[in-house]
């Protein structure tokens, strides 16, 4: 994905665009998110090396000396004579060289966010704000620095800074992976932030918090209009909840859905909806992303 590319930009201004016209003068509307999660992905098509040998150009005032002396390029015979011989940068086994096409790629993001806040800006009430949900490297959950992105030069053309936080829960939540998350993301413009994604977190609940609600409340029952009340709709309650469960079977056998979806679904439609999904998942060992489905 080239987000340089200017016939990606022509489609997506228009997108952007009409956006803007739809909602930028809703009461309701309080601000806008340009973007999401945006990195360089990769990008170096012929494009891109043509605007990053244009950068080396600016940094080194067209010194191409000064530009071979900076990275070695006179070691192993890669000294470059002309600008207009700049080879391909990918795959180069210059380390200095390639870390400077890395720092490029990275300002392609600062550029593509402040263009797109830009054309929000000719929109945009004076009361709405402008963030992006920046977010940190991935090792099974957000922490470190992002390598892809310069969050501080980034969320320059941002109002308010914005994050995706997606954390480890239970035990394995130690406090330091919202601890630093919280202090990169208030750092980027000094102020509060707002929490674009995070995960729902509902694992303990719903096997302490509900469980215990759910024994604690049939303390209160009186079994005698249980089993009058039982006998008369009994009937009733196997047909219903027959009925979805073999709905939900079929549900997952057609489309395709995960045997833990279409239980959740079946148990969330025929018993109590959110309450029965909360308490059969545990039982299912389905994941965060099932119950919320």
């Amino acid at each position: 994905m080239d987000i340089t590319h200017p016939v990606y930009r022509f489609y997506a201004e228009r997108v952007i665009r009409k956006l803007m016209e739809c909602t930028a003068h809703r009461k309701c509307v309080i601000g806008f998110q340009v973007d999401n999660e945006t990195k360089y992905y990769g990008t170096a098509g012929k494009n891109v090396q043509e605007k990053f040998v244009k950068y080396l150009r600016r940094k080194f005032n067209n010194d191409l000396d000064a530009m071979n002396h900076e990275f070695g390029l006179d070691y192993w015979s890669n000294r470059i004579n002309a600008w207009e011989d700049f080879p391909d940068v990918r795959g180069t086994i210059n380390g200095s060289l390639g870390a400077e096409f890395e720092k490029f790629q990275r300002t392609l993001v600062d550029e593509f966010l402040s263009w797109q806040a830009d054309i929000v800006n000719e929109y945009r009430r004076e009361d709405q704000f402008i963030t992006h949900n920046f977010d940190f490297e991935w090792r099974g959950y957000s922490y470190g620095v992002q390598p892809d992105v310069n969050h501080y030069h980034a969320a320059k053309a941002l109002t308010i800074a914005g994050t995706d936080i997606y954390h480890p829960t239970q035990d394995d939540l130690t406090g330091a992976e919202i601890a630093f998350g919280g202090d990169m993301t208030r750092s980027l413009k000094r102020d509060n932030y707002l929490v674009l994604e995070t995960e729902a977190g509902i694992k303990w609940t719903s096997k302490v918090i509900l469980q215990t609600a759910v024994v604690l409340l049939g303390f209160g029952m009186n079994l005698g209009v249980i089993f009058e009340t039982g006998k008369q709709s009994l009937p009733i309650i196997v047909c219903t909840i027959t009925t979805s469960l073999v709905l939900a079977w079929i549900m997952k056998k057609v489309l395709k859905v995960p045997s833990n979806t279409s239980i959740l679904v079946g148990v969330g439609s025929s018993i109590c909806g959110g309450s029965a999904i909360a308490a059969t998942a545990p039982v299912i060992d389905a994941d965060d992303d099932e119950i919320c489905f």
